[in-house]
């Protein structure tokens, strides 16, 4: 009995460390949730989407130029690479 009661106080220990850790991220996991819904809204309107792209083209082109709009692009488009290639690995290791 006594020892069922010191794990029943380690439990409720260790139930009060998960709330504190799951308190702590509340908020980031909050924000990327709607981050998420944001993605899941632009995928199902798919117009819109482009019309956004649109809009910031046009203001990127007239602020910078269509040569730093170009490198800008091979950057982002290297980085989707980078990005996709290191998923896959971490995917395949577990």
């Amino acid at each position: 009995m006594q020892k069922r009661a010191q794990l029943l106080v380690r439990i409720a220990g260790q139930r009060e460390q998960i709330a504190a850790v799951g308190a702590r991220w509340k908020v980031p996991l909050a924000v990327a949730d709607q981050g998420f819904a944001a993605g899941r809204y632009l995928r199902s309107h798919p117009v819109l989407l482009a019309g956004v792209a649109g809009v910031v083209a046009l203001v990127a082109i007239k602020r910078r130029g269509m040569i730093a709009m170009a490198s800008g692009a091979l950057r982002i488009w290297n980085y989707y690479k980078t990005a996709k290639v290191f998923a896959m690995r971490m995917a395949s290791n577990r």
